[in-house]
Order: structure tokens, then sequence, then C-alpha cells
């Protein structure tokens, strides 16, 4: 019984021994997560945006056989450019950086087309990409090549919460902006048009002036052009002192709105003389008389020069 015991404790000791030689089996290791920020290798950096700052230049580190991503908050208003790129899969010609666009991920990425040598310096690898963003905001990226453990994997552009809201809400005051003016050009034209199409009829005044405090305004034409009845008018300054015309408006009894003024001078030296117009808008029908009321100021103060009762 004892030799038996003796035996099956060799024979165990041996299958013990014969199973700690044999190698384990190779068990891949888990792959080690990315540097990040860490100084030892492609880092990840975070840019805050400022929208008081309309343009800014940002620099970014590129390395050979590294394809930095470039994350903006915002899609790009136009294509972006770069100084000394090709974009995409275009064959490189002299270009020393590769630029891929991804818009719908608002990201690009760059990298170099080829590694630097004696020929092509590392210093020679420098460019800027510039990026328009909808909300207004300029970008220019200075990128240049650096050591693998110095470059940038991914650069990622934020802007916060609250500017967030105030570029869009800039971009779409912008577009109801540009709508509003495409419409007021529009129907400026028409009314342009729409005025011509009736001619012009006008009436020549002659030796009809009126005179306050040595200051003489003389009517020279009243004219009408489909809605818009206009009367222009001379100024004339018979004081010594200098006079300072203010405001020139020309008034019917039918009350329509005002159409503005312009004034050749605004200031009047002694004998010196201005033209002046002054017009109201909107249709009328039948008999209408006009108004000019022409404001001067001096050195005893405001001063009306009116002329009633104008009529074609």
């Amino acid at each position: 019984m004892t030799a038996r015991v003796t035996i099956f404790t060799v024979v165990a000791s041996f299958a013990l021994s014969a199973t700690a030689a044999k190698p384990a089996a190779k068990v891949d290791a888990p792959p080690e997560p990315p540097m990040v920020s860490s100084g030892h290798g492609p880092a990840l950096r975070s840019i805050a945006l400022d929208k008081r700052r309309a343009k800014g230049v940002y620099k970014v580190n590129g390395a050979p056989g590294l394809a930095t991503v470039i994350e903006l908050p915002e899609p790009w208003s136009v294509k972006p450019t770069c100084g000394d790129c090709v974009f995409g899969d275009a064959k490189p010609e002299a270009q020393l950086w590769r630029v891929d666009l991804f818009p719908d991920a608002r990201t690009l990425s760059i990298k170099p087309t080829r590694l630097p040598g004696a020929d092509l310096p590392s210093s020679a690898f420098v460019t800027n990409i510039d990026v328009m963003l909808d909300g207004g905001l300029a970008i220019t990226l200075f990128v240049e090549l650096s050591l693998p453990e110095q470059a940038d994997a991914r650069v990622e552009f934020t802007l916060p919460d609250d500017e967030k809201g105030a570029t869009k809400l800039t971009k779409k005051e912008r577009d109801l902006e540009a709508r509003f003016d495409d419409r007021a050009k529009a129907l400026a034209n028409e009314l342009m048009l729409a005025a011509l199409m009736t001619g012009t009829t006008c009436k020549d005044f002659w030796g009809r002036p009126n005179r306050s405090r040595n200051v003489v305004v003389r009517l020279k034409q009243l004219c009408r052009n489909g809605t818009l009845t206009y009367v222009t008018f001379e100024v004339e300054n018979r004081r010594r002192d200098d006079i300072f015309l203010t405001t020139a408006t020309l008034e019917d009894t039918k009350q329509r709105g005002s159409a503005g003024e312009k004034l050749e001078k605004a200031t009047l030296r002694f004998n010196e003389r201005g033209l002046g117009i002054a017009g109201v808008a909107g249709a009328v029908d039948g008999a209408v008389s006009f108004k000019l009321t022409v404001i001067e100021e001096g050195v005893d103060g405001e001063n009306n020069i009116v002329i009633e009762d104008i009529t074609f």
C-alpha cells in the first residue's frame, strides 16, 4: 500500500512539474489610451473663442505621419482657404500640407504631404488656414511642423453657450437684414420705374422771393413725377453774419407724407447762395396747394421763412 502511494505521489509530482514548465498562452494587453495633454505624445487642446474678438490667430502643431483634427463650434460660411495645401485626394504639386474637410462634422484635418529632409527642412513646413464661421467669427490657424511629442492630435474650438446664442442671433439678424435690403431695393426700383412711366411735369417760378431777417428764399420749380411732388428753391444770406440752415419742409393741403429734403449748403456766409429741394409723396386727386418752410438759425435765434399757396 505504501509503495502505491509513493508511486502515485511521484507521478503527480512529475505531472505538476511538467504543467509548471509549460509556457502560458500569450494574452494581448489592452491598448493604451491616447496621451492627452501629458507632454509625452500628441495632445488634445481645447480653445475657447471670444465673440468680442472678431478675428483671431491660433497656432497648431503638426507632425510627420500625423493627421491633426480641428473641430469648430459652428459650420463655416465659405470653404476654408489654405496657403500651402492640397485639398482631399488631389495630387500635390509643391504643397507641403494636405487638408481634408468634413462639413457635416464641422471638422477639418491637416497633415504633411511629405517628410522633411536635407533639401527641405522642417522649418519650411509652415502655412495658414483661414476659416470664416457662420456666426461671423474669423479664425486663422498658423500651422507648423513640430516633434511628435509636441504635436496636436486634436484641437477643439468652443464657444460659451451664451455666445453661441448671440452669434446665431447675429447671423439670423444679418440674414433678415439682407432679405429686407433686397426687398427694399426691389420696391424702390419698382416705384422709380412706375414714376418714370408717367413722366415729369414742372412749373417754373420767376421773381417770387420771400424775405425774413435779410434771408431770402426764392422758388425755382415745382415738379410732379408720379406720386412724388417736389419743389426746388434757392436761399441767399444778406446778413453780415453767417446763417445755418437746419431743415426745409414741403407740405400740402392733402396732408401727404414728407418725402424728405436736401440742402446744398448748411452754412451760408454773407451774400452766399445755396440750393435746396423738398418733397411730398403719395397719390393725390384734384387741386392742391403747397407750403414751403425753410428754417435757419443765426445770432438772433431761429427764423422760419415760409412761402404759401404754391400751385401748378
